[in-house]
């Protein structure tokens, strides 16, 4: 989750350097992604120290519907 977390924040970053994306594009998206780290952070706490399978599927969908708005904004 990591990983793909910097990966986004690297695609936002670009957005911004090259215009495609503006500031409010950027911090709604920055604002999911810290709500998507917060709910993460939470079931890992209610779950000693993991996440579930189900958890895990979760968290990727709602990534994957970030991602898909980074592009968008990008395009």
């Amino acid at each position: 989750m990591n990983a793909r977390e910097r990966n986004q924040q690297r695609r936002i970053a670009n957005g911004l350097k090259s215009g495609k994306m503006t500031a409010q594009q950027a911090a709604h998206i920055e604002g999911q992604e810290a709500a998507i780290k917060k709910q993460e952070v939470s079931e890992v706490k209610a779950n000693g120290g993991y996440l579930t399978k189900p958890e895990q599927r979760q968290l990727n969908r709602e990534l994957n519907g970030v991602s898909k708005e980074i592009y968008a904004d990008k395009h």
